[in-house]
């Protein structure tokens, strides 16, 4: 069971990380118009 708690906090870690990732190029677009 551990194993699978583990997966899931890894896969939400991966998904906020893309987040991060998005938001920072969404603003870095913006700032270029």
């Amino acid at each position: 069971m551990s194993y699978l708690k583990d997966k899931q906090k890894f896969a939400n870690s991966i998904l906020s990380e893309k987040c991060i990732c998005l938001n920072i190029v969404h603003l870095f677009m913006q700032q270029c118009k």
